[in-house]
């Protein structure tokens, strides 16, 4: 409507007047049950003990290669730690060994007495909790994936309809005589979620949560992890989710003997980003005369004629990736993307590719802002 013509008539001024009042009343609705389930989560944490994780000397490894060494932390209620690093560097062994399925090598993992866990695994296939895994049943509804086949939800003494509580998962409520073989892949992940936050786990592990989900259930799922009153850990090689919903970072790095570590950093990524920014900025230490270390180092930051023109012409080429983003994420939002499993998955991947792109961009405009023109 907005997009109408300048000289409206009466009758159209009335009609926005009117829809303008319909997303306020929704909006307060939406807001008024957030709040609802927001207050039932910290009454229900209240009750937990104070102690939830604390790690003490921990030493983790797989057969003789030691991944982490002399690793402390203690976790708090509203923590939520992004897991990051290399390929193969550990970071789904420690979710197993928080979890208690990995052996450690030394130290400790303290758990709370009320600590309970839940894992979301990286195929968006199973959950698993402290009764064991649960899969998803294609025979099986929806209801009976959230309620054992009764009408409510238990949210700890809480008792919610199912019709209602698949509402807040942005499905209908009709939905819970729907078979779970009839979802789509970013439909079942959202069931899954449903059902991880059902429970009382105030520990939630989520092994790369975010691959090829779509945005609705991605602004799902960032929305009740902001919410979460417990302790989350969250696997994930998209940056972008994990400066969204994080408050600090573990980072598998080499300590300065070149040995495997785990770094814990306060803050959302960019924080550590910009930490590890400061840190490739610290000067060298003083090295020989014969070693012309200072004329290599200022040859390298000078910006060349190249670097220039690439610099004045890297903005421009942000702006279109980032309109490219957003014409992606339009497209995904349409309702019958979201009913074509083929076009979703197209536009999926096509929103990987272009969100690599602006990473790779910004990361390259901050080392040609870096050089000395």
């Amino acid at each position: 409507m907005r997009r109408g013509p300048k000289a409206r008539t009466t009758k159209q001024n009335a009609r926005m007047d009117r829809a303008q009042e319909l997303i306020e009343e929704v909006g307060q609705k939406i807001e008024a049950q957030r709040s609802r389930d927001l207050e039932l989560l910290r009454a229900r944490s209240s009750r937990l003990s104070k102690t939830i994780l604390e790690f003490h000397d921990v030493a983790l490894g797989v057969e003789e290669r030691t991944l982490i060494e002399n690793f402390n932390l203690i976790c708090v209620r509203g923590e939520r730690w992004g897991i990051i690093g290399d390929n193969g560097a550990g970071k789904t062994t420690l979710l197993r060994a928080i979890l208690g399925e990995h052996p450690l090598q030394s130290g400790a993992i303290k758990r709370g007495l009320r600590t309970k866990f839940a894992l979301f695994d990286q195929h968006k296939t199973m959950l698993q909790n402290a009764a064991g895994p649960i899969k998803l049943d294609d025979d099986s509804t929806l209801g009976d994936v959230l309620t054992e086949g009764g009408d409510y939800v238990a949210i700890g003494e809480e008792r919610v309809h199912v019709a209602s509580y698949l509402e807040r998962y942005l499905f209908r409520g009709e939905d819970r005589m729907r078979k779970v073989g009839t979802l789509s892949g970013g439909e079942k992940a959202r069931l899954l979620f449903a059902r991880m936050f059902r429970d009382d786990a105030n520990v939630l592990l989520l092994d790369e949560p975010t691959n090829d989900l779509d945005v609705t259930t991605l602004g799902v799922l960032e929305e009740m992890l902001v919410d979460h009153t417990g302790v989350v850990f969250i696997v994930s090689h998209d940056h972008h989710f994990l400066d969204r919903v994080c408050t600090g970072i573990l980072s598998f790095e080499k300590d300065e003997k070149g040995r495997d570590t785990v770094v814990a950093y306060q803050g959302d990524y960019s924080h550590f980003l910009s930490r590890q920014l400061d840190a490739a900025k610290t000067p060298e230490p003083a090295v020989k005369k014969s070693v012309p270390k200072k004329k290599v180092a200022s040859k390298k930051n000078k910006r060349s004629y190249k670097a220039q023109r690439e610099y004045d012409g890297i903005e421009e080429r942000v702006l279109f990736a980032e309109d490219k983003k957003s014409g992606i994420e339009a497209e995904l939002a349409r309702p019958e993307v979201a009913s074509d499993a083929a076009r979703l998955g197209e536009l999926t991947t096509q929103l990987a590719e272009v969100q690599s792109e602006i990473d790779s961009l910004y990361a390259r405009w901050q080392e040609l802002e870096e050089m000395v023109k």
